[in-house]
């Protein structure tokens, strides 16, 4: 996606100025950051950084300090009132968090679920969607993603592969805007590792919105449209791939570089 059709696109996630700590431990300190719709953003950076709690703040599986985040024009987990952040009711929350879907490093499928039935089951418990009718959507997602023939295996009964496709088939199925991968590849054998970006591929020509944190070099030159490196709980640059690898900005940037290249 170009420039200029990035800034033509309606805003899915901005933040300005988020703060999170643990205790005496500042983990974000200010992060700033734009994605438009149809975007496919790749969060990298050491371990420790921040990028992975910046990520679980987007569907507010962290609460921040200060500062603010907004999903598809929505404030996330806060509202503002007389200058004062008042938490929203856990029903709210729940509500705006079916906007964006989630996959974990871990798969964390249902163990006495089919294939078909984990995908299944988000839409009919929280949707409420007719069993037949999610049973039906869930099977045209695992064909999407290359596991038609495995509906009725559990997941013990599946490769790791197999299970993080499930994970983002199930993930597709609430039919989210925004999309959030974290590090989806890092428990995969490296023989599994290309099943699985070639279905974030997939979603990216199909137009899903994407937050990924990962560090597959091979992704964020085929399918990120910027990289940003987020180090020490700030954002230190960001830029198209092309230029991102070989004309970074920063110092930071050209050391992390140093390291995992």
């Amino acid at each position: 996606m170009s420039t200029q059709q990035a800034a033509d696109r309606a805003v899915t996630v901005e933040a300005k100025g988020v703060h999170k700590s643990y205790g005496d431990v500042r983990v974000l300190k200010g992060v700033d950051l734009t994605v438009r719709q149809g975007e496919v953003v790749l969060i990298l950076g050491p371990s420790g950084g921040g990028k992975s709690t910046f990520l679980r703040t987007l569907n507010h599986l962290e609460d921040i300090d200060s500062g603010s985040l907004r999903i598809c024009g929505d404030t996330v987990g806060h509202r503002e009132r007389r200058g004062r952040r008042v938490p929203m009711p856990e029903r709210r929350v729940a509500v705006h968090r079916r906007k964006t879907g989630m996959v974990f490093q871990q798969f964390n499928l249902f163990p006495n679920m089919t294939a078909l039935e984990n995908v299944a089951s988000g839409p009919v418990h929280v949707h409420r969607t007719p069993k037949a009718e999610a049973r039906r959507d869930a099977a045209g997602l695992l064909e999407m993603v290359g596991l038609a023939d495995k509906a009725d295996r559990y997941p013990s009964q599946l490769s790791g592969g197999q299970q993080q496709r499930v994970a983002i088939a199930r993930a597709l199925a609430m039919r989210p805007e925004l999309m959030l991968f974290d590090e989806p590849t890092s428990a995969l054998d490296p023989e599994m590792v290309r099943e699985v970006l070639d279905v974030m591929v997939r979603l990216r020509d199909e137009g899903m919105t994407m937050v990924v944190v990962s560090h597959e070099m091979g992704f964020a030159r085929a399918a990120a449209d910027r990289v940003v490196l987020i180090s020490d709980g700030v954002v230190v640059e960001d830029k198209a791939p092309d230029p991102f690898f070989s004309e970074p900005e920063h110092e930071r940037t050209r050391q992390f570089l140093g390291k995992i290249l």
